[in-house]
C-alpha cells in the first residue's frame, strides 16, 4: 500500500507520554483507512524536514510519527509504504 505526499502540520505534534517518550518527546498521528492491524511504515522526508521525524510506527487505523523535537514548520512525508504485520 502506498500513501503519497502527506503533510503533518507542526501544530499536530503533541507531547508524548508512551514508552518512547524519553527518546521522542513529540508525536503526530495520521489516520489511514484500511489499516486494521499493527503495521510497519517506511517513508522519505522532504529535504527541509530531515532530522525532524525520527521514527514511523503504526497502530490499527493510524500511523504514528515520532519527533525528537517539536517541529517549527510543517513536515512533508513522501511515498509512505505500510504493510500489515502478522
Amino acid at each position: 500500500h502506498l500513501i503519497r505526499n502527506v503533510t503533518l502540520m507542526a501544530a499536530s505534534f503533541v507531547a508524548n507520554i508512551d514508552s518512547y517518550a524519553s527518546f521522542f518527546p513529540f508525536y503526530s498521528d495520521y489516520t489511514v483507512s484500511g489499516i486494521t492491524e499493527t503495521c510497519k511504515a517506511d517513508y522519505e522526508t522532504e529535504p527541509g524536514s530531515d532530522g525532524i521525524i525520527e521514527r514511523g510506527n503504526t497502530m490499527a487505523g493510524k500511523i504514528r510519527f515520532y519527533a525528537s523535537a517539536q517541529p517549527s514548520a510543517d513536515v512533508v512525508l513522501n511515498n509512505i509504504v505500510w504493510k500489515e504485520l502478522g
